[in-house]
């Protein structure tokens, strides 16, 4: 568990996913449908989990679950399959707060990049990235094939190197 305060002030506990804990997967479904019109299942979830990915929680003070992101790892990178906040939590910095903790993971772990798709009409959630030092990269052409029809994805980085190098001219001048 690592507690931490989101760039509002919003205090939060970070913990890993429980598998054995049912209140886990019931919250995190819950706070999927209230995010998404084509919302996974607990079936599609618990998939993702077994197929080895990982997923980070986050708690207020009090215990209740208020996000999660889910996310895969290979050798070189994190790529974010999903995040999610609860409505009455939003804009208070927590989608953030998971993603910086898993840049700082990519530097502890020694990962070069995360990656994510996002919907290409999501221009809020793109913006969010943007600000995070995420870059669009690519289109996938109708990634998104679901109840709310066929869209794009868009396809964005966070580079470690590009960041490192940065900072490194920074300090030299």
């Amino acid at each position: 568990m690592k507690r931490l305060t989101t760039s509002t002030g919003a205090q939060l506990v970070l913990r890993p996913f429980e598998k054995t804990n049912p209140v886990d997967l019931r919250e995190v479904v819950r706070i999927e449908r209230e995010g998404y019109a084509d919302a996974w299942d607990a079936e599609t979830f618990l998939d993702f989990m077994e197929e080895g990915s990982h997923c980070m929680i986050a708690e207020s003070p009090e215990g209740s679950i208020v996000a999660f992101m889910l996310y895969a790892e290979t050798k070189t990178k994190f790529h974010i399959e999903d995040i999610a906040v609860q409505l009455a939590s939003r804009r208070s910095g927590i989608a953030k707060t998971l993603i910086a903790e898993l840049m700082e993971r990519m530097v502890t772990e020694n990962k070069r990049r995360i990656s994510l798709e996002v919907r290409k009409s999501n221009q809020g959630a793109r913006d969010c990235y943007l600000r995070l030092g995420f870059i669009e990269t690519r289109i996938k052409v109708g990634y998104y094939d679901d109840e709310l029809g066929v869209e794009d994805a868009v396809v964005m980085e966070y580079r470690r190197a590009k960041v490192a190098r940065a900072a490194s001219r920074s300090r030299s001048r």
